[in-house]
């Protein structure tokens, strides 16, 4: 009965806060925040990507208005304004961009659950963006997530391009899960560069990538790179992507642990200290902990953080020290 309750509870908060076109006010949805702290002021959008004879977005929900309330119907844009822009950021403007591109078997009301751990590491003036890749949400449908990540990535990266136009002095982050790091990382092997034009990408965070390393160097070996640095995040309780090693016969860059040669542009963090799970797969956005340490390198903190260390003196690579603290459910406010 007691488990019975708890999953009532879950559907019932997934209900409000994660409903598809639902306009998203994280400082209202958020009591700590609206007394003062956390995440007052950081604005949550959500984009799809999607597939198609020519790559395709659309925005599906914006910030403002009161929590939980049904918004328009989705507002399809071929080019993007400062405007709007500011618009999506409740009337502010927006002083950095964060997309987050969730894994493999997460549609939009589990991505947004997840935007709701990670905003509180985030800045007010940030404006926090679910990309939604056309996940099926199902654990069953691995292969053709997989299908759908790649096919995605094109219109990822028409994205990509209008945001920079629209906003050429916003820095733009990318922060990647799991799957969600293809889409993010063929976006940024595909997406036109001009090399006067500046960066597309400041930074970016690939956790626990359900990727090759090879995909990997395809992309960030490209000249000019539209991204300025990248920090991949890996674990080796990761049991999630030991099954993904066992499907591909290949292994997973997100269970890459020791490294004795550096990747240009690129630091991997050994986070196998933090909180794992199940599954071990979900760290990255479940442990406060960790997710601070991933908002001070979207941030630009100096190389090394206070929590990193070297495992061996023969090794490039860092490992993460920080505790593993549990995360609590946000509260579900009407």
């Amino acid at each position: 009965m007691l488990l019975l309750n708890r999953f009532r509870g879950v559907m019932r908060r997934a209900a409000c806060v994660c409903a598809a076109g639902a306009i998203m006010n994280t400082a209202a949805a958020d009591p700590a925040a609206a007394a003062g702290g956390g995440a007052s002021g950081v604005s949550v959008l959500v984009v799809e990507v999607r597939a198609g004879t020519a790559p395709a977005y659309s925005v599906v929900a914006q910030a403002g208005g009161a929590p939980c309330s049904r918004g328009p119907a989705a507002v399809t844009h071929t080019a993007l304004t400062t405007a709007q822009f500011d618009a999506m950021a409740s009337g502010r403007g927006v002083r950095r961009v964060v997309l987050f591109v969730p894994g493999f078997a997460t549609g939009i009301p589990l991505a947004l659950r997840a935007v709701y751990r990670i905003r509180a590491a985030f800045e007010p003036g940030d404006l926090l963006v679910d990309v939604d890749w056309g996940s099926r949400g199902k654990k069953s449908r691995y292969e053709q997530d997989a299908r759908t990540a790649r096919a995605s990535a094109p219109a990822f990266a028409a994205f990509l391009a209008d945001l920079h136009k629209a906003l050429p002095r916003t820095e733009v982050d990318i922060f990647a899960h799991s799957m969600g790091a293809r889409v993010a990382v063929r976006a940024m092997y595909v997406v036109p560069v001009d090399p006067n034009a500046g960066r597309l990408v400041e930074r970016a965070v690939l956790a626990a990538p359900d990727m090759t390393l090879a995909d990997y160097q395809r992309a960030i070996a490209r000249d000019p790179v539209p991204v300025g640095h990248v920090t991949v995040y890996a674990s080796r309780f990761d049991k999630a992507l030991l099954v993904s090693t066992l499907i591909h016969l290949h292994r997973r860059l997100g269970r890459l642990l020791s490294w004795h040669r550096p990747l240009a542009r690129t630091d991997v963090v050994d986070a196998s200290v933090a909180s794992r799970g199940l599954d071990g797969h979900g760290y990255a956005i479940t442990d406060p902990g960790l997710l601070r340490d991933i908002a001070a390198t979207l941030a630009g903190a100096p190389v090394p953080h206070a929590a990193w260390r070297r495992a061996k003196p023969t090794t490039v690579n860092w490992t993460y020290a920080g505790p593993a603290v549990r995360s609590s459910p946000v509260p579900c406010h009407r």
